[in-house]
């Protein structure tokens, strides 16, 4: 499990990188709707953003250059994780 995390962790850092503060930021921002009230409570829909594709990650969007990424790393420089465990000798 520690190696899937550690790919897609590199993956992310690479994808994130190439992109500006900005981009990111309106990458990630959801929008809220008012969905129905309950009695005095108003409760809202959140509304994710389509996903736009970004010249600098090579025209695509940012979930599509990061499973490239992952798998670049996974085939080119994959993690360095063994196996680890401790004998109970109780």
């Amino acid at each position: 499990m520690a190696f899937w995390e550690c790919i897609q962790d590199l993956a992310s850092k690479q994808t994130r990188s190439r992109l500006t503060e900005a981009e990111l930021e309106e990458e990630y921002r959801w929008k809220f709707a008012p969905a129905h009230y309950v009695g005095r409570q108003k409760f809202y829909r959140m509304i994710r953003p389509e996903p736009r594709r970004h010249a600098a990650l090579d025209g695509l969007t940012i979930r599509e250059y990061e499973e490239r990424a992952a798998s670049e790393i996974l085939h080119d420089t994959p993690p360095d994780i063994h196996e680890s465990f401790q004998l109970d000798r109780s």
